[in-house]
């Protein structure tokens, strides 16, 4: 999708060296993106939107890949494209929710992503860790209950009155899910991403530092389709 046969290795220049060795499923998106392209030609916009599309799957699955490489995939529920085309239906939501909020884009898109992508089967459960444990991580943004009483309740300003049940369907809601994801951000820094506010949302080291990657990932595509 760059147009350049001398750094790709296909005579279009449409497909990257190493795209090879991407996961399958990225490189099924990205030879659907390559007809996208060619079908747009005449449409230099809609031709940058595919191209940055591209690039962010190729960083994102490169950069999760490496991290997790090899156990990780092997359990995943959602794959790399499931997991942006995901993003890219509850665009609307995300941009609501940092508008209305005051949290970067980039930051919601980066948390959904890492979550979708360390969603394991086993979190499928969590009606019954809800029951048995009287906690759970839930949905898209596999949130606790207890971490989305807690910065409601700082953000609001207002000790909530909501009951666990309350907020287990709020969280199984993938919008309201999204939104709580802007509010628990929102109430650990409410001026900017940064590293140490995306460790505190999942309590790990590794976790801030590789979220950050996916952000600047994001924001180079949301500045390219907006």
């Amino acid at each position: 999708m760059s147009n350049n046969p001398l750094k790709y290795i296909d005579p279009s220049g449409h497909w990257q060296e190493g795209d090879e060795n991407l996961n399958i499923d990225v490189q099924d998106r990205i030879i659907q993106l390559t007809k996208e392209w060619n079908d747009a030609k005449g449409n230099s916009h809609k031709q940058a939107e595919i191209h940055a599309e591209a690039d962010l799957l190729r960083g994102l699955d490169k950069m999760f890949s490496n991290e997790f490489a090899p156990f990780k995939e092997s359990f995943s529920v959602y794959d790399t494209t499931e997991a942006i085309e995901i993003i890219q239906i509850y665009d609307s939501y995300i941009n609501l929710t940092s508008q209305s909020l005051g949290v970067s884009k980039e930051m919601i898109a980066a948390v959904l992503f890492r979550e979708m992508r360390c969603f394991a089967p086993d979190d499928a459960f969590d009606p019954y860790k809800l029951s048995y444990l009287g906690q759970a991580s839930i949905g898209l943004g596999q949130i606790f209950i207890s971490t989305a009483r807690r910065s409601e309740t700082t953000v609001l300003g207002k000790t909530s009155t909501k009951t666990d049940q309350q907020y287990y369907q709020l969280l199984m809601n993938n919008e309201t899910n999204i939104f709580y994801i802007g509010i628990i951000n929102m109430n650990l820094n409410p001026s900017s991403p940064n590293q140490a506010v995306l460790t505190a949302y999942n309590g790990s080291s590794n976790y801030g530092s590789a979220v950050m990657s996916y952000v600047k990932l994001f924001q180079k595509y949301y500045s390219t389709i907006q």
